[in-house]
Order: structure tokens, then C-alpha cells, then sequence
């Protein structure tokens, strides 16, 4: 076989194995990316259940579940009572009384024996 021949023999295996190894790197790629958009799917789906999960107790007028004052402060960044005040149209009075004792803070109880002894 002539010199020229056989480059040209080695250099089409050459660009098969190229073409071959660029298909395989694809189908990877292309796996990746299915797996990024089933992971964002999956993520979209449960911030939306989270959602319709706190719209649903904002119309009940309720707290979004906390097991203490400072886990709910840590979550919301904000107390039980405002957070009410803020997503379910209570007034504070009525958000106070709506929280139980052991979630409201120093001020807080202090404010509501306030506004309880100007209504007597």
C-alpha cells in the first residue's frame, strides 16, 4: 500500500473514532441535561406545594408550622403576630390574641396586656 494511502486510511479512522467520541460525549450532555431540568421540575413542584401551603393558611388565618418562637423567627424572619398582621390582614390586636403566649415575645405580651387594660 502507497504512503498516501495509508494516511489517508488512518486519518478516516481517526475522524471516526473523533465523530464516535463526540456522539458519546453528547448523549452525555444530553443526559446531564434532562437530569438538571427533572432536578429543577422537582424543585419548582415542591416551592409551589410550600406556596399553596402558606396561602392556604393565611386564608385560615393561621401560623405556618414552627415548633418555637426562635425556629419561627429563623424561618420568617419575622414573629408569629406580624407575620399575621402582613399575610392575613389582621390588626395587631387580633394577631395577638390569635398567637399562643409561648410564641409571642417580651413586647409583644406586653402590648397586648396594654391594649386588654385600655378596653376595660
Amino acid at each position: 500500500m502507497k504512503p498516501a494511502k495509508k494516511q489517508v486510511k488512518n486519518t478516516k479512522k481517526q475522524i471516526t473514532k473523533t465523530n464516535q467520541q463526540n456522539n458519546t460525549s453528547q448523549t452525555s450532555t444530553s443526559t446531564e441535561k434532562q437530569q438538571i431540568q427533572q432536578s429543577k421540575s422537582t424543585s419548582s413542584q415542591v416551592n409551589t406545594e410550600k406556596a399553596q401551603q402558606t396561602q392556604t393558611n393565611q386564608q385560615n388565618g393561621q401560623l405556618p408550622p414552627a415548633s418555637s418562637l426562635s425556629d419561627f423567627l429563623n424561618k420568617y424572619g419575622v414573629s408569629p403576630a406580624l407575620y399575621l398582621e402582613e399575610h392575613a390582614g389582621m390588626d395587631s390586636k387580633q394577631a395577638l390574641e390569635s398567637v399562643p403566649d409561648n410564641m409571642k415575645s417580651s413586647g409583644e405580651l406586653q402590648t397586648q396586656r396594654l391594649l386588654e387594660q385600655e378596653n376595660n
